[in-house]
């Protein structure tokens, strides 16, 4: 969805990785759930997840790794990316806003 482009723009700028996937799911009325795949230039994935509450305008991170046959790789939170797709869900798409 073009809406979303924006996402893999701060993706690529964030996590320097190609957006493969997004899912986000509403737990309530101002709680959602965001997990982002992407792929880096190695064809490497990895799941970056973080929780945004709408009405603090505010976000959680939850987790960044990479799992593979033979490994799992955990990755440290990229605040800076926390913080952008927060303020565009909120701000720019008014996402739990009536």
């Amino acid at each position: 969805m073009r809406k979303y482009d924006e996402i893999a723009e701060l993706t690529k700028k964030h996590l320097d990785g190609k957006l493969e996937k997004l899912t986000m799911e509403y737990l309530s009325n101002h709680t959602l759930d965001i997990s982002v795949q992407y792929e880096d230039d190695h064809d490497i994935q990895f799941n970056y997840d973080l929780k945004i509450d709408t009405d603090e305008r505010s976000s959680k991170f939850f987790g960044h790794n990479s799992t593979g046959v033979l490994y799992r790789t955990t990755l440290k939170d990229v605040p800076s990316f926390d913080t952008e797709i927060c303020d565009f869900l909120c701000n720019k798409l008014q996402v739990g806003h009536n």
